[in-house]
Parts: structure tokens; C-alpha cells; sequence
């Protein structure tokens, strides 16, 4: 998903930028985007997916008759992204990288979800209008509950999927001017004395500052180091809040998988916990080698598996994907050397597209063995090679691309039980590049498809004991998964 990315490094100077140039952008945008999804995306040439074409073709028309009502750079971003987010695709945005100077236009004042009710959390010092108190309670603005604003006024330019983390993300965003004739006129607001407060609302340009304040996400701090592991309690506890392939988090990584064999193989250990708060993905073999390191792996009888469905991914032939490809060898080469198994594998892949692009193919094949779910595993009498205890997943909203792939490695063990909160969900388009754009902004595109993977597409991982407590808070979490493992 895409927000708006308030106070980030920009490029060229756009004081100087009239309405009909704003226009221009997000036409000359909206054309490079469908041009870019036709002849990159794999949906489009995916005839699993009608819808897939059908908004290809639709969602443009619809995006261009939005375009005679943008009058700034945010709206020309609107305009664009009611297009890219009418896909419901989480790996598929547009990016915030042309703002120059340009201004945002806001309400001055900031609402985030807080436990199921709609609140102030900032104001601007000063404003023209009056502001409502932080604390109170957002009610409705010009006749329109809350979730229908969410719904029909900022979703279709922001994200459209219907998930509790992405609502979260949404709400801020009801302090950016609209496109022209969807502008807030009148909110009401309630706090736990008195009247309801109307507040006529004004927009005005929002500093830097002032922006970073009122639109950008509220992160959870991690706490370092992202790689951790603890044993206490009878538990071996694993932190993982990233898959990513950083080079401080690989030492990490490291030094995390040499101490696991030693330490799972301790007498008494009843349960391993795979902690996966805030992870929104990575590389998937990041996960694999916590698991391996920890359990030895899944092992279940193999006979007649062949004929299982089999589980591969299609790279759509690209000039993108080839390039996206090279710069995963690169990466991959920094952070774990050149000698590394993932990097080699990824190597292969890379000269099969290139081989692939001369001969015009459209798909390059990825195997990833079998389709099979959990009562499958055991009938095939599976196990854990090196642990004979309970392993335990925990997750939050967060999870989402390669976080939902290790979840769905843990779910398949025997016995083991899901902690915590509903993941995000992604489709089954994934591994992502970017690509260019007229106005120097990116689109990020996934390049190949899943084919029989069993998690449907943009379907979220329901815990098997939810979680009610702050996911953010590490003793309180701790405590609750002690709670909740002792009650099974």
C-alpha cells in the first residue's frame, strides 16, 4: 500500500506548477501505469483472473474522468491511485517520490483509530478554524458516519482492502484536501463532557513539519536488536520482526542461527514461540532458516506426493523483471556473499529470463513442490526432526508477502497453535520491482504469480486464540501467550 509520504527527500521545484499542469502529470501518469501493467504485470496475461483485465480497461476510464477534477499534486496522485488501487493488490503502488515543494493541503487536525472509536490525536497550534480538543471523538462530517468516509471518500485513494491494519493506516489521510467537490464542509465531534462540538473545517497548506505530524503512519518503535532469541519459562522465544536482507540485519540473523540447534536442544523445553510482530515481509528464506535452525524442519512421508497438486510461481518475461531480478542478485551478493545458496538460485533465475526474453516466452517457471495442508502433513505421519514440543506462531496486523509464507510453514506443523492478531493478506501476485514514471514518481509492480498455493489470494491468517492486548507491548504479550499456552 501507498501513503502519502510526508516531508520525504523530493525532486524538482513545482511552485511554479498551475492546475493544468497537475492535470497533465496525472494523465501522463495514468497512461504509463496502465502501459507499465499490460505489458509487465502477470495478471494481465493471467486467465485465472478476469477481474484482473476487466478493471485494467474499466478502472483507467474511470480514473480519467477524475482528472478534470485535480487541482494539485496530491489529487493528481489521487487520481492515479484510484486507478492502482482498484487492483486490491497490496504489492501493487504509487509512489511519493516527485512532491518537490508542493504543498499539502490539510484540515489541521489528525484522527487515528484507538480502539474501535475515531480520535484527535494532534492539531495544529494555530489555525484559521477552531479546532476540536485532542481526545474527542470524531461523529460524523456533512451527514456521513466515519466508516462511510473511510469507505467511499478515501479508500479508492489510498487502498480499498477491507483489513484492520489498513483501515488504521487510512484514517489519518481524512486531513488531506480531496478532489475538487469531495471537500469536508462540516464534522462534529463529541468528548466525554458537554455538547457535541461542529467544526467548520478549513484547509490550508500544511508546513513540512506540520504534514510529517498529521499524515504519516505511526510506527511502532522495534526494539533492537530485530533478531533475538530468549529462553525462559520452559520457552524458547524467537524474535523476528523483519525478512529483510539489510546487511546489519543478516549479522543479526546470523548470530541468532548459530545459537538456536544449542539451545532448542535443551531438556524441558515445552514450546517454541516464532514472534513475528511488525513483520511485513522480506525474503522468504529468511524465514525457512529460523525454522530449519530451530525444529531441524517439517519431514513427512514423501510417497506419491507427486500427485499433490504442484505449487510454482510464473515470472512474467520482462525487461523489468530481468532488471528487478539483477538487482536481487546484487543485494543478495552484499548481504549474504556470492558463494551463498539463495544467492546462486536466484542466479539461475536470472539467466532463465534472460534466456526466456530472447526466445519470447511469456513465463518463466519457479517449482516450489506440493500443495498440502495440515490434515495431509499428518496423515503422512509428519514431524519436526529436532523438536518434539509445541511450536507456537504469534503475529500481528503487520504480517503480510513473505511474513504470511512463514506462517504458513508453521501452520502446516501438527499441533502447533496461531497467537494473536488476524495478518494482513496479500494476493497471489508477488516479488515486486519498480518502475519509472513521467512525473519521477514510481510504480511498484509484482512480476510473477503463485500457482496452487494453498492460502487463497487476499485471504488473512486467523489465529487459532486471538490476542486482546497491546501487540506492541512486549510484557504484556509475553504474558498473555504464557495465559493462553497454559489454558490449551
Amino acid at each position: 500500500m501507498t501513503m502519502l509520504s510526508a516531508g520525504a527527500a523530493f525532486g524538482a521545484d513545482s511552485t511554479d506548477k498551475t492546475i493544468a499542469d497537475w492535470q497533465t502529470m496525472a494523465q501522463s501518469d495514468l497512461d504509463a501505469v496502465k502501459r507499465l501493467i499490460q505489458q509487465v504485470h502477470p495478471g494481465s496475461m493471467d486467465n485465472l483472473n478476469p477481474a484482473f483485465e476487466a478493471w485494467t480497461d474499466s478502472g483507467y476510464q474511470q480514473a480519467q474522468k477524475l482528472i478534470p477534477k485535480v487541482h494539485s499534486y496530491d489529487t493528481a496522485m489521487a487520481a492515479v491511485r484510484y486507478y492502482v488501487t482498484g487492483f486490491y493488490d497490496g504489492h501493487l503502488g504509487y509512489s511519493d517520490n516527485a512532491r518537490a515543494n508542493a504543498s499539502v493541503q490539510v484540515t489541521g487536525w489528525r484522527v487515528d483509530l484507538v480502539q474501535g472509536a475515531y480520535i484527535v490525536t494532534d492539531a495544529a497550534p494555530s489555525w484559521p478554524a477552531a479546532m476540536p480538543p485532542v481526545g474527542a471523538k470524531l461523529i460524523e462530517c456533512d451527514g456521513h458516519t466515519v466508516e462511510e468516509l473511510l469507505r467511499n471518500n478515501i479508500a479508492p485513494f489510498y487502498d480499498r482492502r477491507n483489513f484492520s491494519t489498513v483501515k488504521a493506516l487510512l484514517t489519518p489521510m481524512l486531513a488531506v484536501k480531496p478532489l475538487t467537490g469531495m471537500e469536508l464542509k462540516q464534522c462534529r465531534f463529541k468528548t466525554d463532557q458537554g455538547a457535541p462540538i461542529d467544526a467548520t473545517v478549513h484547509y490550508q497548506s500544511a508546513t513540512p513539519d506540520l504534514a510529517q505530524k498529521l499524515l504519516s503512519p505511526h510506527h511502532v518503535d522495534l526494539i533492537r536488536p530485530v533478531h533475538s532469541v530468549q529462553l525462559s519459562d520452559n520457552i524458547l522465544w524467537i524474535r523476528s520482526a523483519s525478512f529483510e536482507l539489510r546487511p546489519e540485519l543478516v549479522t543479526e540473523l546470523d548470530t541468532v542461527l548459530a545459537k538456536l540447534p544449542s539451545l532448542a536442544s535443551k531438556s524441558g523445553i515445552t514450546h517454541i514461540v516464532f514472534d513475528v510482530r511488525n513483520n511485513g515481509g522480506g525474503d522468504s528464506n529468511v524465514g525457512n532458516r529460523l525454522l530449519e535452525a530451530a525444529t531441524g524442519g517439517l519431514e513427512y512421508d514423501q510417497a506419491g506426493i507427486e500427485k499433490l497438486p504442484p505449487v510454482y510461481a510464473q515470472w512474467r518475461v520482462s525487461d523489468e523483471s530481468i532488471a528487478t531480478v539483477a538487482w536481487y542478485v546484487s543485494e543478495m551478493t552484499k548481504a549474504l556473499g556470492p558463494d551463498h545458496a539463495d544467492v546462486q538460485e536466484t542466479k539461475q533465475l536470472l539467466a532463465k529470463l534472460k534466456a526466456a526474453i530472447k526466445t519470447k516466452q511469456i513465463w518463466v517457471d519457479e517449482s516450489d513442490g506440493y500443495a498440502i495442508n495440515r490434515t495431509e502433513v499428518q496423515r503422512r505421519h509428519g514431524k519436526l526432526r529436532r523438536f518434539n514440543g509445541t511450536v507456537v506462531l504469534l503475529t500481528d496486523s503487520a504480517c503480510f508477502s513473505a511474513c504470511l509464507d512463514f506462517a504458513d510453514a508453521i501452520r502446516l506443523i501438527p499441533n502447533s497453535i496461531h497467537l494473536g492478531q488476524t495478518t494482513d493478506a496479500d494476493t497471489v501476485y508477488l516479488n515486486g520491482g519498480l518502475m519509472d514514471l513521467p512525473s519521477g514518481n514510481k510504480l511498484f509492480m509484482p512480476l510473477k504469480v503463485w500457482r496452487n498455493r494453498t492460502r487463497g489470494h487476499n485471504e488473512p491468517l486467523v489465529p487459532d486464540v486471538p490476542l486482546t492486548v497491546d501487540m506492541a507491548n512486549d510484557a504484556a504479550v509475553y504474558q498473555a501467550t504464557l495465559s493462553a499456552l497454559k489454558a490449551r
